[in-house]
């Protein structure tokens, strides 16, 4: 896995007009029916305590129910 710095993606990534070009799959059921939920809960505190909470995302096959939970920042 590589960790990037936030915003780094902005000089490597070109958007395309014409959507996505590429399928979600699941591992288990090949299912394209893919649901990608996202919390985030990170808090700022004082100038003393500054951020707080976590963000997470969780990967989801609608299809069979297989899914994949990520903490995706944790302070």
């Amino acid at each position: 896995m590589e960790i990037k710095e936030y915003d780094s993606y902005k000089e490597e990534v070109k958007v395309n007009p014409e959507g996505f070009m590429f399928d979600i799959k699941c591992k288990k059921c090949k299912g394209v029916d893919i649901l990608i939920e996202t919390d985030n809960s990170i808090e700022k505190g004082s100038e003393y305590t500054g951020l707080y909470g976590d963000a997470s995302a969780v990967i989801k096959c609608k299809t069979c129910g297989n899914a994949y939970s990520i903490t995706v920042m944790e302070y």
